[in-house]
């Protein structure tokens, strides 16, 4: 491969339900575009991770490492680094750009024994904190700061993080770049009208409150239920639609049953973002930690103010 025509892998663990699957994928195509030769290398799902693969066109130079997956195992995760090593002498890329925790761990510890000669991680959240015990985070944190020693560019998601980084003294500042995230909205810009004329004449002057996102610990489900429970005490003037799966889903269902789908409607996972918009006043967090909340930026791109 020629520096004119340099080679870049980008890694991710694992097409799951989430935010990044979409950044790490459209990255990939716009790379290409702009006439790198450009690759994306994944892992396998977990049953509970949800399916995002949906992402994929036919075209997309996707590699698959069936080893690489987000659940800790030192075997497999041994198996998942030689294979990373393996692929990558063989492909021999000029930049090794990692995605997320796991393959950030292991890519770029593969990248550095092939002789990649550039080595990137973004984080677009962190599991430095909410996540693990302390004692867990810690040894998280140490393990972090070996990484970034070997690694060119760590690129963070909005001015909030680099500040937790150096917070925690990952990496120096001159290491750490703020990029945000680059998101194709064409289609949620050119039909917010036609969301805002839909909603003005339904469900009888309510607002109408929406949630996407995974079902995970740091998505902070027990307090989003809260905010459902407290709101609906209130008011009848509100309603709330969930759209989102995963292994904290049973609490979900429960309250969905409790207090029927005319105050509470749960959707399950959607890949129709915008039917999902089209159905909302107002979008909501509560997540304890975020990079950018991709569901955020697909809201107010339709024009719904989030709270």
């Amino acid at each position: 491969m020629s520096i004119s025509n340099p080679k870049i892998v980008q890694m991710f663990t694992r097409l799951g339900a989430g935010g990044p699957p979409v950044q790490a994928v459209l990255l990939t195509r716009e790379m290409t575009k702009l006439g790198y030769s450009s690759m994306l290398v994944t892992g396998s799902r977990c049953p509970q991770d949800g399916d995002m693969s949906y992402l994929l066109r036919a075209d997309d130079p996707v590699f698959s490492i069936p080893e690489l997956s987000r659940p800790v195992s030192p075997w497999r995760d041994l198996k998942a680094l030689l294979a990373l090593y393996r692929f990558l002498r063989r492909e021999r890329p000029q930049v090794v750009h990692t995605h997320t925790a796991k393959a950030g761990a292991l890519g770029r510890i593969a990248a550095r024994l092939a002789g990649v000669p550039v080595v990137v991680h973004t984080f677009h959240g962190n599991v430095l904190n909410h996540y693990f015990s302390a004692p867990v985070n810690w040894m998280i944190r140490q393990f972090e700061r070996l990484l970034a020693g070997f690694t060119d560019g760590i690129c963070v998601l909005a001015p909030q993080q680099a500040a937790e980084l150096e917070s925690y003294h990952i990496a120096s500042s001159d290491k750490v770049h703020v990029i945000p995230l680059g998101m194709d909205l064409t289609r949620l810009s050119e039909i917010a009208s036609l969301l805002n004329l839909a909603r003005a004449t339904r469900n009888g002057g309510r607002i109408t409150v929406g949630w996407m996102g995974r079902f995970v610990p740091i998505k902070n489900i027990p307090l989003l239920l809260s905010v459902v429970q407290e709101t609906l005490r209130r008011t009848d003037r509100v309603r709330f639609v969930i759209a989102g799966d995963g292994p904290e889903s049973p609490q979900v269902a429960a309250l969905a049953r409790e207090l029927g789908p005319e105050r509470f409607e749960w959707l399950g996972w959607r890949e129709d973002v915008e039917t999902v918009l089209a159905e909302c006043d107002v979008m909501m967090q509560t997540s304890r930690n975020e990079g950018t909340p991709v569901s955020l930026i697909q809201g107010m791109a339709a024009g719904r103010p989030c709270v």
